[in-house]
C-alpha cells in the first residue's frame, strides 16, 4: 500500500473500479503493529464515489469504521467498491506565493462534462468549500473545451495563491446528467523554498545574496551596508549624494556632445574627485546642439555604441553610430565586444572593488577562491574574508546548531574548510549533558540542500541528515521511508537504511538519489523522507522532511503541419492582390503542461519575421514580392515560445514551390453607371493576365487558353451564375428597373480569379416629347 499506513489509517490508489494495491486486485491488505492498552479504530476513507464494501482479518466492523482487539499486531484487510462519478484531484502539498500550482484533476471518473475550482484557507472537519468557486457561479469549465487556465488535454488547472498559508483546494466534477462530485487536498503555501536565494542591493548599491529562512519566509530587508564620506567608494557602494553631476560631469563625458546644461559638483574640482572638470554648453567640446541625443531614433542607449553627430549645426545632420573598441567598461562586470555588445567580463576578474567579491556571470558576488582557504580565513561573505567558526559561532559553540551542518542536542560543529568553502561535522560535546529521565521526542529529518531544479529524468542527490531529540534514553533505531513522489509511475528513489542514533546526537546519510519521470511537467515536486523509532514496547515518534525537486518548465513541441495543409504547410491566395500570389503558413502548437503560445519565429529561406499567439503567418504582401521568385522551390521552418519563456526546437524544414505566375486580374469598366429599360449597357474589359517566365503582363483576351465568365445580374445569396461566356468587352441590356451587380471570372492555364462586384443602375426611359407649332 501507498504511502505506508500512518496512524492507523490505511489508504491506496484509486483504480478504475476499486482501491489498487498494486496488484490489480479489489482487496487492500496491510499489517500494522499496535501497542497501546485500549480498543483502536482503523479508519478507511477511499474517496467521493467509493464505500466500503467488507472488513476481514483481525477487525470487525461495518462502514468506514472497524474495532481491533487488545494484541501486539493485526493485519487487516478491506475492500472498496464503485458508487458513481468520482472526482480525483491531486497536487503537490507545498507552493510558493505568485508561482502556479498545477490542480491535476485527471483521474476523475465517470461521463464528465464540466468541472469547476476553488481554494479556501478555512480548515474545517470535515473539509467543506468555503471560497469562491472559478468560474463564478453558475458557470463551469467545459470538461473537453480548454479556456483560460484549464487545459482540456492535461486535465490541469493553473491555479496560484497570494498569500502563504495553508489552503484547502477544491474540485467538483459533473456527469451528463447533471449529477456532481467534489474533492479537495491541502496544500501549505510559502514565500519561497527553504535554501532558496535571490539576490538584492542594499540601498548604498551593493550585491548581496540572501538566502529563504526554514520558515518559508526571507529575511527582512537587504543587508545594510557602510559608505565613508570623501572616500574613493567602490562602484557597488557609492555615497548617496556626493555626486550630483549623474549625466553631464566629466566621467560620463562621451566624445562626442553631451553638455546641454550646467554640470556642477558639491566635492571637489580636481581629477580624482566625483566630478572635475565642470563643464558648461559653451565648452569647445559641444558645437551646436548634438541631434543624436535628442533624437531618440538615433540614440540606441547602449553604452557599447558612440551616437554622433556629422555636421550638428547643419539642417541635414546625420547620426552616425561608432562600436566602442572592445574591452572597454561598460558597466560593474561588463565590458564592450567591439560590436557594440556589452558582454560578461570574464569570472573572477576584480571591478568589484577592494574586497573578496569578483565578477560572477556579468555581477558582483562572493567569490570563496579569492580567501586564502584556510580556517583563519576562509569564506566570503558581504564581500569580506570571514574565519569560519568566528563568523558562524560568534557567541561560541552552541550545543545543537542548526546552521551549514545539523547537529543533535549533545553535539557542538566543529569546523575545517575547503576551497574555500566553510564545512563542519556534528560531535559530541560532554558540556551539552543534562542529566534527567528518559524523554522521547520526534526527530528531525533535514534535507541538505533543500531546492534543486533539474529536467525531467534528471538525478539529483539530497543528503539527509537526522537528528535523534530524544533525551538521556541511549540509542534508538530509525526507519526512513521516501514519501510521495518516490512512489509514483515513472519517479524513482534510491534505497534507504534503518538508522541507529544516540539520544542528542545526528547522523547523516550520504545521498538519497532522485531521478523524476521523463514525463513530468514543470513545477516543485515535494520529496519527504520520514523518520519513526522502532522496537519493542517504543511508543512511536516520527516525523517528515521535505525537499523540492523543481522540474524545468518544459518547452513546447516541435510544430508540425497540421493535417489539413500537408505536405508544405502553405496555402495560397491567388486573387487578393493584383500581380502577385501571396501565400499563407500553417503549424501546429502543443505543449503538454498546458502552456499557451506567446510568440513564434519563422524563417522562409533568407527572410525572418516573428508574432504572437498565432499559428499561422501571412508575410506583408510589399516584403514578399521583393525577394520571391515565381517557379521557385522554397523552405520554411517555424519555432513558437510558451507562456514561460521557453523555446521549442524549430520545426522540420518543409517544401513549397512559387506558382508558374500570377493567377489573372479580372478587372472591367461600365461605359456609363446609369442605363434606361432595354438601353445596351457596355462593359470594357481591363482584365490583366501573366505568363512564365518572367510574370510578364498582357491583356487576358489575347491570352491563348483563357475563358471568361461573366455574371450581369450577380446575387450573393445564389452566388455567382454565369450568363455569357464572350472574352474581352461585353454588352448586355436590362428588362426591369433595379441596381444590378457585375462581375467577371476568368480561368487561366493555372487558376480562376473573380473581379470585384461594379453596380450599374438601370431607371425608367425619359419622356419622349414632340414640338408642337404654337397657338
Amino acid at each position: 500500500i501507498s504511502p505506508t499506513p500512518t496512524n492507523g489509517k490505511i489508504t491506496g490508489t484509486v483504480g478504475s473500479t476499486s482501491i489498487n494495491c498494486g496488484t490489480g486486485g479489489s482487496v487492500c491488505s496491510a499489517s500494522y503493529d499496535y501497542h497501546a492498552t485500549e480498543t483502536f479504530t482503523l479508519s478507511a476513507n477511499p474517496g467521493t464515489g467509493y464505500e466500503v464494501n467488507a472488513w476481514s482479518g483481525d477487525c470487525s466492523g461495518s462502514g468506514n469504521t472497524c474495532q481491533l482487539a487488545k494484541t501486539s499486531s493485526h493485519t487487516v484487510s478491506v475492500s472498496f467498491k464503485l458508487t458513481g462519478l468520482v472526482c480525483a484531484l491531486s497536487i503537490p502539498e507545498i507552493g510558493k506565493i505568485g508561482e502556479w500550482v498545477n490542480i491535476n484533476v485527471s483521474g476523475s471518473q465517470g461521463a464528465l462534462t464540466e468541472v469547476r475550482f476553488s481554494s479556501d484557507n478555512i480548515l474545517n472537519d470535515p473539509p467543506v468549500p468555503d471560497g469562491i468557486w472559478d468560474p463564478a457561479e453558475p458557470n463551469y469549465y467545459d470538461w473537453d473545451i480548454s479556456s483560460g487556465n484549464w487545459n482540456k488535454d492535461t486535465k490541469i488547472m493553473k491555479w496560484g495563491f497570494a498569500q502563504t498559508g495553508n489552503y484547502e483546494v477544491w474540485s467538483e466534477v459533473k456527469d451528463d446528467s447533471g449529477e456532481f462530485s467534489q474533492c479537495y487536498a491541502p496544500i501549505t503555501i510559502y514565500e519561497c523554498y527553504f535554501g532558496e536565494t535571490k539576490d538584492c542591493i542594499s540601498p548604498q548599491g551593493c550585491n548581496h545574496t540572501i538566502t529563504c529562512q526554514s520558515d518559508g519566509t526571507w529575511p527582512a530587508g537587504c543587508p545594510i551596508d557602510d559608505c565613508i564620506v570623501d572616500t574613493s567608494d567602490s562602484i557597488e557602494c557609492p555615497c548617496s549624494g556626493i555626486d550630483v553631476c549623474v549625466g553631464n560631469d566629466y566621467y560620463d563625458y562621451p566624445d562626442y556632445g553631451d553638455c546641454n546644461s550646467v554640470c556642477s559638483c558639491d566635492v571637489g574640482l580636481t581629477l580624482g574627485q566625483p566630478c572635475a572638470p565642470i563643464i558648461y554648453p559653451d565648452d569647445s567640446r559641444c558645437v551646436g546642439v548634438d541631434q543624436c541625443d535628442s533624437n531618440a531614433d538615433c540614440d540606441d542607449g547602449n553604452p557599447c555604441t558612440n551616437n554622433w553627430c556629422e555636421k550638428p549645426t547643419d539642417p541635414d545632420s546625420v547620426c552616425r553610430r561608432d562600436n566602442l573598441s572592445s574591452g572597454m567598461d561598460c558597466g560593474v562586470c561588463k565590458i564592450c565586444d567591439g560590436d557594440g555588445n556589452c558582454i560578461n567580463q570574464p569570472d573572477g576578474e576584480n571591478d568589484c572593488g577592494s574586497g573578496c567579491q569578483r565578477c560572477i556571470s556579468g555581477s558582483c558576488q562572493d567569490y570563496n577562491l579569492a580567501c586564502a582557504g584556510t580556517e583563519e580565513n576562509c569564506e566570503c561573505q558581504s564581500d569580506v574574508c570571514i574565519d569560519c567558526s568566528d563568523y558562524y559561532d560568534s557567541s561560541g559553540p552552541t550545543c545543537g546548531y542548526q546552521g551549514i551542518c545539523y547537529c543533535g542536542s549533545l553535539e557542538t560543529p566543529v569546523w575545517s574548510c575547503s576551497e574555500g568553502n566553510c564545512q563542519c561535522i556534528c560531535q559530541y560535546d560532554a558540556s551539552c549533558e543534562k542529566e534527567g529521565e528518559c524523554q522521547r521526542d520526534y526527530p528531525d529529518v533535514i534535507f541538505s540542500p533543500s531546492f534543486q531544479e533539474g529536467n525531467p529524468g534528471d538525478t539529483l542527490d539530497y543528503e539527509i541528515s537526522v537528528i535523534n531529540n530524544d533525551l538521556n534514553c541511549g540509542s534508538s533505531t530509525f526507519s526512513l521511508i521516501s514519501g510521495e513522489y518516490c512512489n509514483q509511475s515513472g519517479w524513482n528513489c534510491s534505497a534507504l537504511s534503518d538508522l541507529t542514533i544516540d539520544s542528542g546526537h545526528s547522523n547523516n546519510l550520504t545521498a538519497l538519489s532522485v531521478t523524476s519521470s521523463s514525463g513530468a511537467f514543470g513545477g516543485n515536486y515535494p520529496i519527504s523522507v520520514t523518520a519513526a523509532n522502532k522496537g519493542a514496547g517504543l511508543e512511536i515518534y516520527f516525523r517528515t522532511g521535505y525537499g523540492i525537486y523543481k522540474v524545468f518548465n518544459q518547452p513546447p513541441e516541435k510544430p508540425e503541419i497540421p493535417v489539413d495543409y500537408q505536405p508544405s504547410g502553405v496555402s495560397w491566395n491567388h486573387c487578393l492582390i493584383q500581380g502577385l500570389s501571396i501565400p499563407t503558413f500553417h503549424w501546429t502548437y502543443s505543449d503538454l503542461e498546458g502552456d499557451f503560445q506567446t510568440a513564434y519565429e519563422i524563417q522562409i529561406d533568407g527572410f525572418t519575421d516573428s508574432g504572437g499567439i498565432s499559428t499561422s503567418y501571412t508575410p506583408p504582401s510589399y516584403e514578399w514580392s521583393e525577394w520571391m521568385n515565381w517557379n521557385t522551390n522554397y523552405s520554411w521552418k517555424v519555432k513558437v515560445e510558451d507562456d514561460q519563456g521557453n523555446w521549442s526546437e524549430w520545426s522540420d524544414s518543409f517544401q513549397f514551390t512559387t506558382p508558374l505566375h500570377a493567377w489573372p486580374w479580372p478587372d472591367f469598366e461600365p461605359d456609363s453607371q446609369r442605363r434606361s429599360i432595354g438601353e445596351i449597357a457596355e462593359f470594357i474589359d481591363k482584365s490583366k493576365c501573366y505568363s512564365s517566365p518572367g510574370n510578364a503582363e498582357y491583356d487576358c483576351k489575347n491570352g491563348a487558353v483563357i475563358q471568361y465568365k461573366w455574371d450581369f445580374s450577380y446575387d450573393m445569396a445564389d452566388e455567382f451564375i454565369p450568363e455569357s461566356w464572350v472574352i474581352g468587352d461585353n454588352t448586355t441590356s436590362y428588362n426591369e428597373i433595379g441596381n444590378y451587380k457585375v462581375k467577371l471570372r476568368i480561368t487561366d492555364d493555372l487558376g480562376t480569379c473573380t473581379s470585384e462586384a461594379k453596380e450599374v443602375i438601370v431607371t425608367l426611359p425619359l419622356p419622349e416629347w414632340q414640338e408642337i407649332a404654337p397657338f
